[in-house]
């Protein structure tokens, strides 16, 4: 789900990935203060498809490219680990991140560095059955020097209130980024 300011008229696209299991990019275009934005939205493949991962990662920042967008931000379920492999096997999948999309500053770490960030957490999520506490959820951004990550912060960490129900199984992220554009006032763009 991508919601985006009506008066910022952003154009939204459907962008079909190679994808065993149904996964797609959906992204919405849109200008604020002078800056051209792309947001794009991803659920990479599960389970032990680290190639196909690679390949999804490598479809979206060509169209991140072809958008001449001066600030992109891309988000969602990335299905590996910051600081393992699943299988604790291999080069870090983490690591293709660098390589794919060389200019995104992971918000977390570079926010939050020292901290985890887990929003796969079976220690208190009781929707997730296995032993698992894994980062798989990620807010990546190149944006210019008018624009600054100022937070971010993990949602849905606690069942819903006088229940034992949780909205998903993955704990969602919230960024904030501010700029300005000359004479223009502050303005705020925020993802989760």
């Amino acid at each position: 789900l991508m919601l985006v300011r009506k008066t910022l008229k952003p154009v939204f696209k459907h962008v079909e990935m190679e994808s065993h299991m149904g996964r797609n990019l959906v992204t919405a275009a849109f200008n604020l203060d002078g800056t051209r934005f792309m947001i794009g939205s991803v659920h990479l493949e599960s389970l032990n498809s680290h190639p196909l991962r690679e390949a999804q990662l490598a479809a979206a920042a060509q169209v991140f490219k072809q958008s001449k967008a001066d600030a992109t931000i891309l988000c969602g379920d990335f299905n590996f680990c910051s600081w393992r492999n699943f299988s604790g096997e291999g080069k870090l999948e983490n690591d293709s991140l660098k390589e794919i999309l060389p200019d995104h500053v992971d918000i977390w770490a570079a926010l939050r560095p020292g901290e985890k960030g887990c929003t796969f957490d079976s220690s208190k999520n009781k929707m997730i059955e296995q032993d698992e506490v894994m980062r798989y959820d990620r807010v990546v951004a190149a944006i210019p020097d008018t624009w600054t990550a100022d937070s971010i912060q993990i949602e849905g960490d606690e069942p819903l209130p006088g229940t034992e129900v949780w909205i998903s199984d993955h704990f969602g992220l919230f960024a904030t980024f501010s700029g300005s554009a000359p004479p223009q006032p502050k303005s705020h763009c925020a993802v989760s």
